[in-house]
């Protein structure tokens, strides 16, 4: 098979909920081809719903603590490390920057998050997304004074259309002004 069959095959598995295939298909692609972006940033994104799972999480974390051989589903750097290698090979490849940021904020990494969410504004200052948790990742700090900053920018834009908590949002904004 040719490096797209098996990305392909691999996108065919991530709509099928078969991360683990999936895996292993990009895996497959990427050995043929490791030049383009997309692939990488799908294996991210394979390895991300593998570990933020909490059924694989729980068995992985079980397996990778009885095991001499590390299980190569559950290692969090290949995550960054899929994210990071599509950010290089396309440094505009914005949901790669913006899915590393996310996996730092989850991990509570705050600085590098807010790295990545500065990039994705660079390139996109009205990310409604990025500005959220941007400001979240401030608040996290306790730096509330940027994290205002940040809220705001969201209700200067046209927000209407997006997935974001406003009434959450404009009761944090009151709360900081104050």
């Amino acid at each position: 098979m040719k490096a797209n069959d098996w990305f392909y095959e691999g996108n065919q598995n991530m709509l099928s909920k078969n991360y683990k295939r999936a895996i292993l298909c990009f895996n497959k692609s990427l050995k043929i081809d490791s030049k383009k972006a997309t692939p990488w940033y799908n294996l991210g994104i394979a390895y991300l719903h593998i570990n933020l799972d909490p059924f694989y999480s729980h068995i992985f974390f079980i397996i990778n603590f009885f095991s001499l051989k590390p299980n190569i589903f559950y290692l969090e750097d290949k995550i960054s490390g899929c994210f990071k290698k599509a950010i290089s090979i396309n440094p505009e490849f914005l949901d790669a920057w913006y899915n590393l940021g996310y996996y730092y904020y989850e991990l509570e990494d705050y600085i590098k998050a807010i790295g990545c969410f500065k990039e994705i504004l660079k390139r996109d200052p009205e990310n409604l997304n990025t500005l959220y948790y941007l400001g979240m990742s401030y608040h996290e700090l306790k730096d509330y004074k940027l994290e205002l900053k940040y809220l705001k920018d969201i209700m200067t834009l046209n927000y209407k259309k997006s997935n974001l908590p406003i009434k959450k949002i404009r009761k944090r904004i009151k709360r900081l002004k104050k």
